[in-house]
C-alpha cells in the first residue's frame, strides 16, 4: 500500500494532525490536494482512478456513513470488513472524492498520486 504524499508537504506537516483540531490544519493542504488525481490500491482487481474533491474534517476512524442498507459504519470498519484490511493511519483525516450528493470517502494510505506534483508556500 501506499501513502498519499505530496512532495512539497512534509510528513511533519501530515501527521500535525493527529492529536489537534481541525483549524490547526492550514486551508493551503486543503487547495493543493483538490483536483490532483488518486488512484487506489487496496481493490487489486480494479484499478480506479479519482480527482480528489476536499478533505475530511473527521478522521477514518470517526467520519460515519450511510450504507444502502440503512446501516451507518465509520470508514476504517468499512474498509476492514468490505477489503479485509486494517488501516494502520486511521487518525488521518480521508480523502473526499465523490459529490456533495453522493460522497465517497478513501482514506490516504489506499490511495497513490501517480508521481504529480503539487507545490505550495505553507508559512
Amino acid at each position: 500500500m501506499h501513502i498519499f504524499c505530496i512532495k512539497c508537504i512534509t510528513a511533519k506537516l501530515l501527521l500535525w494532525w493527529y492529536g489537534r483540531l481541525w483549524f490547526h490544519v492550514p486551508l493551503q493542504i486543503k487547495k493543493v490536494l483538490k483536483g490532483l488525481r488518486v488512484e487506489v490500491a487496496h481493490r487489486v482487481e480494479v484499478r480506479r482512478k479519482y480527482r480528489i474533491d476536499g478533505l475530511t474534517k473527521q478522521s477514518s476512524r470517526d467520519l460515519r456513513f450511510e450504507l444502502s442498507t440503512g446501516e451507518t459504519k465509520n470508514v476504517r470498519d468499512y474498509f476492514r470488513e468490505t477489503y479485509k484490511l486494517q488501516l494502520r493511519y486511521n487518525f488521518l483525516p480521508c480523502l473526499q472524492v465523490g459529490t456533495e450528493q453522493k460522497p465517497n470517502y478513501l482514506p490516504m494510505e489506499v490511495c497513490a498520486n501517480g508521481g504529480q506534483v503539487a507545490a505550495v508556500a505553507v508559512w
